[in-house]
This record gives structure tokens, sequence and C-alpha cells, in this order.
């Protein structure tokens, strides 16, 4: 697993705040937050970020219930899909 760093606030040109966001999988998102230093792209930026943890946070849980390199059963998705339930 890599080494996890949250997306930063970064500035984008003389006005614009953006982030770069490294999913699970491999996919990145530049993704536009709006005016620096803005309220709203304090709250963009926040939300991104919880987005980016509930990701990794779920990607852990499903590399705990099936290792690389191990097939996963029916017993297994139903295994996950009752935790997921509760």
């Amino acid at each position: 697993m890599p080494k996890l760093k949250p997306p930063s606030y970064l500035r984008n040109g003389a006005h614009l705040a953006r982030t770069i966001i490294r999913w699970p999988g491999g996919r990145i998102e530049n993704k536009s937050l709006g005016a620096y230093g803005s309220p709203e792209s304090y709250a963009a930026h926040a939300r991104a970020v919880a987005d980016w943890t509930i990701a990794w946070e779920r990607h852990a849980a499903a590399e705990a219930w099936a290792p690389a390199g191990r097939m996963l059963t029916v017993d297994d998705l139903l295994a996950r899909y009752l935790v997921a339930q509760q």
C-alpha cells in the first residue's frame, strides 16, 4: 500500500485553488476548488479530503478481506455484504 498523504490545498495561478487527489487504484484527479482563500474553497477542500479518506478506508478494508493474489469466493462476497449492512 502506498504512503498515504491527504490531498493538499494548492494555489492554481493567481486567484484559484485546487487539489490533486490520488484515489485507490491509481486514478489521479486534479480538482478545482474555487477562489483561493475563500470559505467556499476551504469547504470544497474539506469535502475532497473526507471523500479521499473514506475511499482509502474502504480500500484498506477490502484488502483485509481478500489479500492480493487470493481469489474472492462467493462466501467472501456474502460476508462483505453482511458486514456492510450492519
